[in-house]
């Protein structure tokens, strides 16, 4: 009985390593994280739907960040499409 236990656990423990979620889809660029900003806020940058990024602020306010050809991210206000003024730039 006591080998069989083993055994069992052994397959299991077995299964375990396979069954780990595998990361899908991190590119190299990831800027997922907090942020201090120069005036002392902090945001929170997330991933979302496809090539964009969901940002939020402790305020409440949130948006989300659109991949531009130049290397900045344009953002759109809260949960719509429309354009909300606001350029991000990540340091590398």
């Amino acid at each position: 009985m006591h080998i069989k236990s083993l055994a069992t656990i052994a397959f299991f423990g077995g299964l375990w390593l396979f069954s780990v979620p595998r990361a899908v889809g991190i590119t190299k660029d990831c800027h997922i994280g907090s942020y201090r900003l120069d005036d002392g806020r902090t945001v929170d940058i997330a991933p979302s739907d496809g090539d964009t990024l969901r940002w939020r602020m402790f305020t409440g306010e949130t948006g989300q960040l659109h991949s531009q050809k130049d290397a900045t991210w344009a953002s759109t206000y809260g949960w719509t499409d429309r354009p909300d003024g606001k350029t991000v730039s990540f340091s590398i």
